[in-house]
């Protein structure tokens, strides 16, 4: 026990030195707690093991062009994550499009705009404004579904390109 305290005072020094308490070292940021999941996990950033395992596999994205890949994983209700997602980046107009109906993608069964970086607002599969995928290279993405939309009512996901309405890589759900 005698070992423990100089310890303890060694590093209740350095942590006051630094101006930060020990508490502050050891406890998480309660402001932090509070926000949305999205906005605590970063594109790169590996999910902790709690939401690890509030995920559950749907399946592999089937590349069809332009690299596309990466395991598709559904996170409670209403957000997906892709994990190891590539994309060469090359394909214009590419988004992320689902589906509530139909057995594959395509323009006229497309009914649910992802966008990525989320935002707010729901897009229309006909908004000029939509935002254009970039290039990826193995990374872990989050998205969120718009207001409304439950995962289990997608039956597929596909890297979609506008421009030519074709499929780069997909999942059926």
């Amino acid at each position: 026990m005698m070992k423990l305290i100089p310890s303890l005072f060694l590093l209740y020094n350095i942590s006051t030195a630094s101006g930060q308490l020990l508490s502050d070292l050891i406890q998480p940021n309660r402001q932090q707690l509070r926000q949305q999941p999205q906005q605590l996990i970063s594109d790169n950033q590996q999910p902790s093991i709690q939401q690890q395992q509030s995920e559950q596999l749907l399946g592999s994205l089937i590349t069809i062009i332009h690299d596309v890949t990466g395991d598709v994983f559904s996170v409670g209700d209403n957000q997906l994550r892709i994990r190891g997602f590539t994309y060469d980046g090359t394909g214009p107009e590419a988004f992320i499009l689902a589906g509530t109906r139909g057995e594959s993608p395509s323009e006229k069964d497309g009914d649910v705009v992802v966008a990525h970086p989320f935002q707010p607002r729901r897009f229309r599969y006909g908004d000029q404004d939509i935002p254009h995928l970039r290039k990826f290279d193995g990374e872990d993405v989050l998205l969120t579904l718009p207001q409304g939309v439950r995962v289990d009512q997608l039956t597929w996901l596909s890297v979609w390109c506008r421009r030519f309405s074709i499929s780069f890589g997909h999942l059926i759900l």
